[in-house]
C-alpha cells in the first residue's frame, strides 16, 4: 500500500528538471543531482523566517549606522502605521517576510550567487517602494534619498541571503533521525 502512495505522490509532484517529490524520513524532499533540498513549503517557511529576522538584525544594523552619521532616524521606529496602528518596525518585519518566501522557494537555483541575489532582492524592495507603495500613499516615486535605501534594503537582502541556508540546514538536521 505505501508503496501505491509513493508512486501516486510521484505523479502528482513532477518537477521542473523533471525529477519527482520523494518521501525520506516521513518528509517531502526535491532531488536534484547529488543534493537533495526541501520542499518548497520548508524552503517558503524558510526564507519568510529569514526576513523576519534579518530585519530586525541587518536592516536595523544598516540602519543604525546611517543613524550614526545622522543620515537616519533612531532605528526601530515605533511610530504607528496605518491602518491598524502597528508600529512601523512590526510592519517593516511582516512586509520584509513575505519577501523572504519566493526568496526561500528559488533558494536551490541561486547557487554560489545568493548573496547578489539576496542584494537584489533588497534593490526590488526599493523599486517596490518607490514606484509602487510611495504613489499608493500619495508620495512622489523615489522622493529622498536614492542611496541609502539601497543601502538598507541591500543589508536586508544579504541577511535574508545568510540565514536562509542557516535556517534551511537546521532544519533538514531536525528532519534527521538521530543514531546512537
Amino acid at each position: 500500500m505505501q508503496g501505491i502512495a509513493l508512486r501516486a505522490s510521484r505523479a502528482l509532484h513532477p518537477t521542473r528538471s523533471g525529477r519527482l517529490l520523494c518521501r525520506k524520513e516521513n518528509r517531502l524532499f526535491h532531488e536534484s543531482g547529488e543534493r537533495a533540498y526541501p520542499a518548497p513549503a520548508i524552503r517558503a517557511v524558510a526564507g519568510f523566517l529569514a526576513a523576519a529576522v534579518s530585519v530586525v538584525t541587518f536592516h536595523a544594523a544598516a540602519w543604525w549606522v546611517l543613524h550614526q552619521f545622522g543620515l537616519m532616524p533612531a532605528p526601530y521606529p515605533m511610530r504607528p502605521t496605518a491602518p491598524f496602528g502597528l508600529p512601523l518596525i512590526a510592519s517593516l518585519t511582516f512586509w520584509g517576510a513575505l519577501y523572504g518566501i519566493p526568496f526561500g522557494l528559488a533558494w536551490p537555483h541561486m547557487g554560489k550567487a545568493a548573496v547578489l541575489w539576496g542584494f537584489g532582492l533588497g534593490f526590488i524592495a526599493c523599486l517596490v517602494g518607490w514606484f509602487v507603495v510611495a504613489p499608493l500613499k500619495g508620495a512622489p516615486p523615489v522622493g529622498g534619498s536614492i542611496i541609502i535605501p539601497i543601502v538598507v534594503n541591500g543589508a536586508w537582502g544579504v541577511g535574508v541571503a545568510v540565514l536562509t541556508p542557516l535556517l534551511l540546514s537546521g532544519m533538514r538536521q531536525r528532519s534527521t533521525p538521530a543514531t546512537s
